[in-house]
């Protein structure tokens, strides 16, 4: 898939670290080759960040179109009931799935690596959900902990993350 022919100026793009970003520029660097420039959306005088991501690189660059509503909403559905459609893929779907996942298991998360890569998929999906449904990120936190609550159990491990999430906010 060709990234290249589908990104204009002014897309939206989120980014688990960086936060939501804006095409700001694209820039022709030779016959084949494009160089996107990202804004983060939020900034200020001390934030002049600005990320350039080649096109070749862009797919795998971490920055993603943000979803639509209905995904999101999708989304939130199934963190309640588990059922999700073969058509329901991307980075948003991984993470919903790891943390849903994450949500029925009753073992303490001991391994570093996968906490934290459990704390990352779970600041980015609530913000990236909160952005799209336009909720503050401490009401997106409550919709993912009501939807969660149908399981029998939630991991006390997913809950502290989720209570934590607020407290942390992206770039």
């Amino acid at each position: 898939m060709i990234m290249e022919k589908k990104i204009a100026k002014e897309d939206l793009f989120f980014h688990a670290v960086h936060g939501l970003c804006r095409i700001a520029e694209i820039e022709k660097v030779s016959k084949s080759e494009i160089n996107y420039a990202l804004l983060p959306v939020v900034r200020n005088r001390a934030n002049k960040t600005r990320f350039v991501v080649p096109g070749a690189f862009f797919q795998d660059s971490g920055f993603n179109k943000l979803i639509l509503p209905k995904v999101a909403t999708a989304i939130l559905e199934y963190f309640k009931t588990g059922n999700k459609k073969s058509t329901d893929v991307g980075a948003s779907w991984d993470l919903a799935v790891m943390i849903r996942a994450e949500s029925l298991g009753k073992e303490p998360i001991k391994q570093t690596q996968k906490r934290q890569a459990l704390e990352r998929a779970v600041k980015s999906l609530n913000s990236e959900l909160a952005i799209v449904l336009q909720v503050t990120p401490a009401e997106m936190v409550a919709m993912i902990r009501n939807n969660l609550s149908a399981l029998s159990n939630i991991n006390p491990a997913i809950l502290l993350l989720l209570e934590n999430v607020e407290h942390v906010s992206l770039k």
